[in-house]
């Protein structure tokens, strides 16, 4: 279940950016001047993972459109496995996490995973991640992004520990 850790201020100056998958050190030496962030974000996730990788996503909201591809309720990497992940979120529109830890079953395929979920959570009351709050997670925790509602400038940063997802060749 998602777990409140702790409020985070920093001050995030980007434009527009999508990265997915980005090297920890190699995305630290990119952006200096998010330092603090991410050496915050990566002390609460464990030691004894092979990957550490960095999702770093600026979006300006407009009313509908979408703060991530596909909005539905979905879990982040391979459900079997075993990823931790922090997330913070700076600006309108933040990702949603059940309000209530529910026994889960999900198939193994992903487009039946999303059906089974979407079914489940039709009604569910729900948890936006607080702003500027560190917030944990793993491979087992159901959330879903959102149609924007509100405008402004979404600064979306999370960070995964992985034994199976390797970082991507990005030319950062």
């Amino acid at each position: 279940m998602m777990k409140i850790i702790e409020k985070f201020s920093c001050d995030v100056e980007q434009d527009s950016l999508f990265l997915k998958d980005a090297n920890l050190s190699s995305f630290q030496d990119k952006f200096p001047q998010l330092l603090n962030l991410t050496e915050q974000l990566r002390k609460h996730l464990p030691d004894e993972y092979k990957y550490y990788l960095v999702d770093f996503m600026v979006l300006n909201c407009t009313k509908g459109k979408y703060t991530c591809r596909d909005i539905s309720w979905h879990f982040d990497g391979d459900y079997e496995k075993d990823n931790k992940y922090v997330l913070w979120v700076k600006g309108p529109n933040r990702t949603l996490f059940p309000k209530t830890n529910l026994n889960l079953n999900p198939p193994s395929c992903r487009i039946e995973q999303k059906n089974y979920l979407n079914n489940l959570f039709s009604d569910i009351e729900t948890v936006e991640v607080p702003e500027e709050t560190i917030v944990s997670y793993d491979s087992k925790d159901p959330h879903r992004g959102v149609s924007c509602l509100d405008e402004g400038k979404r600064y979306f940063f999370r960070m995964m520990a992985s034994n199976y997802i390797k970082p991507k060749r990005i030319s950062l």
